[in-house]
């Protein structure tokens, strides 16, 4: 059985790359005011040595903070083109990908790391043909129904490369963050200053009883299914309606909707509780299952998603 809660922020576009690195990023000083980012592929990725050098150095001098670049999943993946991917092709491993096709984000990672720069990488489009579920006419635009478990891949091949975790995040490493996402996922117990909100989980559906309040909660799952399910609860952009939420899912552009991650619980049996403890603002939220068992198709492409709202 493959975990929920690691699966499920890899697929969503690597959160921990799309946030930057995490806690250990070192966070502006107080009064600082907004960070400022600027993304551009071109000038970034696809430009000589000295010529990145001297835009990164103009970019810094003008205050910039972060630099935010893409990891074309049909530029880096092999046989873009073809109905198939390579024979014995471990899309997780990044070893397994052509020669140089990572080299343009390393060479990217290691000039910021010089400067003091942040980088944040955008794992998007467009998707090999061998990925889609309806190829279009241009074989360089595949975009038409992705298929989610080969984009979960590609995003941990992309999460997965220690070169970048080791340049732009002091003190990460393989295994600091695994130990940090087994912590992360270890079951917990309902907080007791919590305000308690049931949840009832089946296959596949949440029920969440009642209001969430704008406070210190406490999520208790219930699993009343047959197979296994977990909770994951991201914070979305003020205005994100439940529609939107779902059509994100079918075109992986969940990302663009989240503000925020707010947690993860351990995986739960059928008859047995999860736990997510949390400090809720106003606003949308969408909970989420990414265990992949039995079939291998996670949870949320079910149905096993909600949107609710705090207030």
């Amino acid at each position: 059985m493959r975990r929920g809660p690691g699966r499920a922020l890899v697929l969503l576009a690597a959160l921990a790359l799309w946030w930057g690195c995490g806690d250990d990023q070192p966070a502006p000083p107080a009064g600082a005011g907004p960070l400022t980012v600027v993304q551009d592929d071109a000038e970034l990725l696809h430009r000589s040595d000295a010529q990145m050098a001297g835009v990164l150095d103009d970019l810094r001098a003008a205050g910039v903070d972060w630099v935010r670049v893409t990891a074309g999943w049909s530029v880096i993946a092999p046989a873009p083109e073809g109905n198939r991917p390579p024979a014995g092709f471990d899309a997780t491993d990044p070893g397994a990908y052509p020669r140089g096709a990572w080299d343009r984000l390393d060479r990217l990672a290691r000039m910021t790391r010089e400067r003091e720069l942040g980088l944040s990488i955008d794992i998007a489009f467009w998707a090999p043909r061998w990925a889609v579920a309806e190829p279009v006419a241009e074989p360089d635009r595949q975009r038409t129904v992705p298929d989610p478990r080969h984009f979960a891949d590609f995003a941990e091949a992309v999460e997965r490369i220690e070169t970048w975790e080791a340049e732009n995040c002091p003190g990460a490493g393989g295994d600091e963050e695994e130990e940090e996402e087994e912590e992360q996922a270890a079951p917990q117990t309902p907080d007791p200053d919590a305000t308690r909100v049931a949840v009832t989980a089946t296959d596949f559906q949440f029920a969440i009883e009642g209001d969430v309040p704008a406070e210190k909660v406490a999520f208790v799952m219930t699993n009343e299914g047959q197979v296994p399910h977990h909770m994951a609860i991201l914070k979305l952009k003020e205005g994100t309606t439940a529609e939107q939420a779902d059509r994100s899912f079918q075109d992986a552009t969940v990302p663009e909707l989240v503000e925020k991650e707010v947690g993860q619980s351990s995986n739960a049996a059928p008859g047995e509780d999860a736990v997510i403890n949390a400090e809720l603002e106003p606003g949308p939220y969408l909970m989420f299952c990414f265990v992949d068992e039995p079939d291998g198709v996670p949870h949320a492409f079910k149905g096993m998603r909600t949107v609710f709202e705090v207030s």
